[in-house]
């Protein structure tokens, strides 16, 4: 069977090339069938989820600009945070990323053997905030996990932690007195509602805590 093609615009055969119909009558009948099951079943579907709705993404949308909106005023004031490291190389790089932003607060540094020994994880400590010249409180935590028998990562941090860091500065801060574990709970009290614990190490301090 062929085409059976529609009158164009004259006898210009570009000009009506493109109302031509290539359809078979078949291929034509069939098409609108499924066209009225496809409406049929369209029809026959649910309502939208609230989700799916227009309206209640838009109320979404704007939902979500009032909090962060809220969120950016209620942080104009310093935002609190405590760091619960073993102080590799990795945890260095975030300590120093986060005393150089402006708008946050570093209140405590707690430590623990993680990484490397707390022996060495304390100096290293101490070192960071010789180098950037920072006063914060840094806690000594526990010295060895509470199931599992510790393995360092000197492989990847170096025996110190610091990747044989050599040209360290004389320490002039020292450890606090208080526990990491009991200063951690004195702290979240201390700034409850505004303080942000950031655990860069094993989870012992607050396992304890």
């Amino acid at each position: 069977m062929e085409c059976q093609p529609v009158a164009g615009r004259g006898d210009d055969p570009v000009a009506g090339a493109g109302a031509h119909n290539h359809e078979y009558p078949e291929q034509a009948s069939g098409q609108g069938e499924i066209a009225r099951r496809l409406s049929a079943a369209i029809a026959s579907e649910p309502p939208p989820r609230p989700y799916t709705n227009p309206l209640c993404l838009r109320a979404s949308v704007l939902n979500i600009w009032l909090q962060y909106k809220l969120n950016t005023q209620a942080r104009s004031r310093r935002m609190k945070l405590l760091i619960d490291t073993d102080a590799g190389v990795d945890d260095a790089q975030a300590i120093m990323l986060a005393l150089c932003e402006p708008g946050v607060d570093v209140v405590g540094i707690t430590t623990l053997t993680g990484n490397v020994h707390i022996r060495q994880v304390n100096p290293n400590v101490l070192t960071i905030l010789e180098v950037m010249q920072r006063d914060v409180p840094v806690y000594a935590g526990c010295d060895r996990p509470l199931v599992q028998p510790w393995e360092d990562a000197a492989e990847f941090h170096g025996s110190d932690g610091l990747g044989g860091y050599r040209d360290r500065p004389a320490l002039t801060r020292q450890l606090q007195d208080e526990h990491g574990v009991p200063a951690l709970l004195r702290l979240s009290r201390e700034y409850a509602g505004e303080l942000t614990l950031i655990a860069l190490g094993s989870l012992t301090n607050i396992a304890m805590a």
